[in-house]
């Protein structure tokens, strides 16, 4: 899934022009007309993909940050603290540098027992905005609270929000890693636990809650530095479920990783993988299912581009992620 690059809007001009309001009342209806679900199934669509890119790259936040500020290293890293540049999309295109963040950006980092763990970093953006590496704007502050080295079985990462922005999106709520490896030296294997909510200035908003395992397939005799190069993931099946609003319509949907996605840090996106969104009290083998690919256009693993596709009721739109 493309999912470490900015917001996209779903590109699908037919739909455009026939905007459909239908009342709050319907949220939890399982009965709708043919132009509301084909409506729900875009915007339940467009939420979780959101979501997914905002929470995505905060777990390479996450990870670039126990880097360079607990590990200390002065190569390697992801996220805002790692690419130099946008639309890295080969390793030989990474620089590498330690900590790429921008000047209007700011990190502490407190000993909160005196000395070692736990550790927390706050990093501060200006209330005018920063700029970051992957062209998103950032303002307010991430707050990271480290148990112990990421590196290290057993260890929990909890990131959560003081006016943080990144663009015209407000995040709320808190987003947890617990690495679940059996040791240091074997594949690396994290939980994820995301509950959250994603507001706008127009008062419409996505509450997200999504739970989820990442397994490293590549990269495994690599020393930890060169994790930027040569880290791979896949995403197991996991739950996903929210609410969104987009004006006048509020739809609850649920998502599942039917296909295994593949990320590497090496890339803004993920390269392939399908999740299937679905509106609540609507079967799975409903018309109205959407279906996210992000492998097309048939990427190989290791592949880099910002496309996909999404299929709804048989017909299927090509979907860039921007």
């Amino acid at each position: 899934m493309k999912i470490l690059g900015s917001f996209f809007r779903l590109q699908i001009s037919v739909f455009v022009a026939a905007i459909l309001i239908f009342s709050c009342k319907k949220e939890n209806s399982g009965r709708l007309t043919e132009a509301e679900e084909r409506q729900a199934s875009f915007i339940s669509s467009d939420a979780d993909a959101e979501a997914t890119i905002v929470f995505n790259g905060l777990f390479d936040d996450v990870m670039g940050a126990n880097l360079t500020k607990i590990e200390g290293l002065q190569t390697g890293s992801t996220g805002i603290f790692g690419l130099s540049s946008i639309g890295n999309t080969s390793i030989g295109g990474n620089t590498g540098r330690s900590d790429s963040l921008p000047s209007c950006a700011s990190v502490t980092v407190f000993h909160l027992n005196g000395t070692g763990f736990p550790i927390k970093i706050i990093t501060e953006f200006s209330a005018s905005g920063c700029l970051c590496n992957d062209g998103h704007v950032r303002k307010g502050r991430l707050i990271f609270i480290f148990t112990d080295r990421l590196s290290v079985p057993g260890a929990i990462a909890t990131t959560t929000f003081d006016n943080f922005w990144v663009d015209s999106i407000h995040v709320e709520g808190t987003h947890k890693i617990t690495n679940t490896s059996a040791s240091t030296t074997t594949a690396q294997i994290y939980k994820v636990d995301i509950d959250a909510k994603l507001s706008k200035p127009n008062g419409n908003y996505s509450e997200w809650h999504n739970h989820y395992v990442l397994t490293q397939t590549d990269g495994i005799t690599y020393p930890i530095q060169f994790a930027f190069q040569t880290y791979g993931f896949k995403i197991f099946p996991g739950s996903a479920f929210g609410k969104v609003k987009r004006n006048d319509v509020l739809v609850a949907w649920r998502a599942e990783v039917i296909e295994p996605l593949v990320k590497r840090y090496n890339c803004r996106w993920i390269s392939k993988g399908i999740v299937r969104i679905t509106r609540d009290n609507l079967a799975n083998n409903s018309l109205w299912v959407g279906h996210l690919d992000y492998s097309f256009p048939n990427s190989p693993i290791g592949g880099c581009d910002n496309r996909a596709k999404l299929t709804v009721n048989g017909n299927v739109h090509e979907i860039t992620l921007r």
